[in-house]
């Protein structure tokens, strides 16, 4: 098994920055660009080309993508582990202080729990229903966190996902990129880690999940790797959304992310490949963007695009990962 040589500890570092970068780096745009419109509008623009674009928001404004993330984040930092039950305590600790149905920093799904939650419905039961890319959008920080013990990883990622996305589509995306970052983190080749994916997925599909007739997620992520391996941004930007598709939903943006992480070299190339394909053009580059940190380190974002995302958000993503990697370290102790 193939290994290269970056320290773990700037692997880590790099995939958290590769999640903030690829979640604030693009527009989003609502309601989201058809696959057409967005080449008609990106297909001969560079990178940053389209970061003044007339769009939703503020240019480099974290959404749900951040909100859901930092969720997870806080609760491995607080308590060191995840189950459906401190997720319940904690979000309604959250809506306390700010009410998630204000404004549009909170996601549907978000709000569906707190809904939920308030409602008095069983933990275990309420999220049966959830199919879209929430589950892999959210749980990213499991990953940096467990990435050198692979059954907590899975265990802490189910139970992430029970709230609000307990079915096996999702729970199976989430595996996939959980499993993924963590092989990456801890030095493994590219397409080695993306099969590590593919197989935890084989090994855990069906035993975790309300079961749906959602198509398999290992499966759509060996059709992205046959299709784009080898490929060019510019025929990935055909094939993606003709061959995977673009929504929000599980069964495309996560494949469609690994599709993107496939075939980009650098978070600029990810970012590009998004806005040209049009749909979840923020989520598909935020894991891509972490795959791509994980595997080259910290090093490789715009610091011009990291301070913007930094001032307009006001956070401190260096500041952030540090108190993951502190953590981290003296749990080793």
């Amino acid at each position: 098994m193939k290994k290269t040589k970056i320290k773990i500890e700037d692997r880590i570092s790099g995939a958290f920055t590769g999640l903030y970068f690829g979640s604030g780096v693009n527009p989003r745009f609502s309601p989201m660009l058809t696959p057409e419109k967005a080449r008609e509008l990106f297909s001969k623009r560079k990178f940053g080309d389209y970061f003044s674009f007339p769009f939703y928001g503020k240019s480099n404004q974290l959404f749900d993508q951040h909100t859901q993330t930092k969720i997870v984040y806080d609760m491995l930092m607080k308590f060191g582990k995840i189950t459906p039950e401190l997720s319940r305590d904690y979000l309604m600790e959250l809506h306390k202080k700010y009410d998630v149905f204000k404004g549009d920093v909170y996601g549907p799904s978000t709000q569906k729990a707190i809904t939920k939650i308030l409602a008095g419905e069983d933990v275990y039961e309420m999220g049966k229903t959830g199919i879209t890319c929430g589950s892999a959008m959210k749980c990213l920080p499991i990953a940096m966190f467990f990435h050198n013990n692979m059954e907590a990883l899975v265990e802490n990622t189910v139970n992430t996902c029970i709230i609000s996305h307990n079915t096996d589509v999702t729970i199976d995306a989430a595996i996939a990129c959980n499993i993924t970052l963590a092989s990456l983190i801890n030095g493994v080749e590219k397409f080695e880690a993306i099969k590590k994916g593919i197989d935890a997925v084989k090994k855990y599909h069906g035993k975790f999940g309300e079961k749906t007739s959602e198509p398999r997620i290992d499966e759509r992520i060996e059709t992205a790797l046959k299709l784009l391996k080898g490929k060019s941004i510019e025929d990935a930007e055909k094939i993606i959304p003709e061959k995977i598709g673009v929504s929000w939903f599980a069964r495309e943006t996560i494949p469609g992310a690994f599709a993107n992480y496939i075939v980009s070299n650098s978070p600029e190339d990810s970012s590009l490949l998004a806005m040209r394909c049009g749909g979840d053009n923020q989520t598909v580059p935020e894991i891509a963007c972490a795959f791509l940190g994980a595997e080259k380190g910290s090093n490789i974002f715009s610091e011009e695009v990291l301070k913007n995302i930094e001032k307009i958000n006001k956070i401190k993503i260096d500041k952030m990962a540090g108190i993951l990697l502190n953590k981290l370290k003296k749990l080793k102790k």
